[in-house]
């Protein structure tokens, strides 16, 4: 996260295979925003694993539906996300490095605490995608179980974060 600006972060997601989904809250239950990332092709383990093909990741900021009768996740509109070309896979797990911006995160604890706690879903639910060119989707959360984590938050602040963009693959 850059020092002074609050608007946007770069997440690196880990998620093991065979999981192809996974979302997090934005720092605890109340936040309105949740992050999901997803592959939209079904990615097993696999010994020598092909390269992973960017035009099949997904990552885009969300809010949860208002519909309590199936927890789901619907795209935020006013978010702009960005895949990086670093972002790659192993025979167990695909590493995801995303750019998220939107002014509308400048007072979320993800972004304003020092050890927010966050919460982790895998899912193996498929994204339910709401527009033509598959960017957009829904992702349900059905038979997910979150997992608790304590995000140090201080130590993800950058004083050069036009390097860090740098380093992980995105024009600064």
């Amino acid at each position: 996260m850059p020092a002074d600006d609050r608007s946007e972060f770069i997440l690196n997601a880990s998620i093991p295979l065979p999981y192809g989904f996974v979302a997090f809250t934005m720092g605890n239950q109340s936040s309105p925003f949740q992050m999901a990332a997803f592959i939209d092709v079904a990615v097993t383990q696999e010994a020598n694993p092909p390269p992973l093909n960017l035009s099949d990741v997904r990552s885009q900021l969300s809010t949860q539906s208002t519909d309590d009768s199936l927890p789901v996740l619907q795209p935020f509109a006013n978010a702009t996300t960005t895949v990086s070309p670093l972002s790659s896979r192993t025979s167990d797990r695909v590493s995801l490095i995303s750019r998220v911006q939107a002014k509308e995160l400048r007072n979320e604890p993800l972004l304003t605490a020092l050890h927010p706690i966050l919460n982790v879903v895998f899912s193996m639910n498929a994204p339910d995608y709401l527009d033509s060119a598959d960017k957009t989707a829904e992702l349900y959360l059905n038979g997910s179980s979150p997992i608790e984590v304590v995000f140090n938050g201080g130590a993800a602040k950058f004083s050069n974060y036009s390097e860090m963009l740098w380093v992980a693959g995105f024009e600064a």
